[in-house]
């Protein structure tokens, strides 16, 4: 199975739990974790699972505004330029697929109606692009920009359950 897991991240919380992600696909064959930048121009109708994930921003996935905040809010590992280029701007480029996906996001530990959730936007556009979802989008938690203990853990066991479910289809199904 080759899997490609892309991820956008700003404050390290989110590429900890696309790592994890991809640490529990590689029992069942090929993962490639890649940051959004370095995902452009990749053909993600290659691969036999798609996962994408980004943080929450403002309750859904981050737009050029939101990053512009982050940065303006000065977390470490955040560079002095907002990024140009996140997620949406990915989904505006990639082909049309037709391959298995699932989509996750991080956001802070409080309840989905305050602080949105980025993984439903990301299923949306997944399922836009003729994808369809093997699992509901999963959101994993943080407190400001530190991931929550045991959620990479969560994240590696949110994987290996994603990788069963494409190695059990029929690829004829898929």
């Amino acid at each position: 199975m080759r899997s490609m897991v892309v991820y956008e991240s700003y404050f390290g919380c989110t590429q900890q739990v696309a790592e994890a992600i991809g640490a529990g696909l590689t029992c069942y064959g090929t993962v490639h974790v890649l940051p959004v930048a370095q995902a452009r121009g990749m053909r993600a109708i290659d691969v036999d699972l798609l996962v994408v994930g980004g943080p929450t921003h403002a309750h859904a996935m981050t737009s050029a505004h939101s990053r512009e905040s982050a940065v303006d809010r000065g977390a470490d590992g955040v560079s002095a330029e907002a990024p140009a280029y996140g997620l949406r701007e990915w989904f505006d480029e990639i082909e049309q697929g037709a391959g298995p996906a699932a989509a996750f996001d991080t956001r802070i530990d409080a309840s989905a109606l305050m602080t949105g959730r980025a993984s439903k936007g990301i299923a949306h556009r997944l399922r836009r692009h003729g994808f369809h979802l093997v699992a509901e989008p999963e959101s994993f938690l943080v407190s400001h920009d530190t991931l929550l203990p045991d959620e990479a853990a969560r994240a590696r066991s949110w994987a290996e359950g994603l990788g069963r479910i494409i190695v059990q289809t029929p690829a004829s199904v898929r």
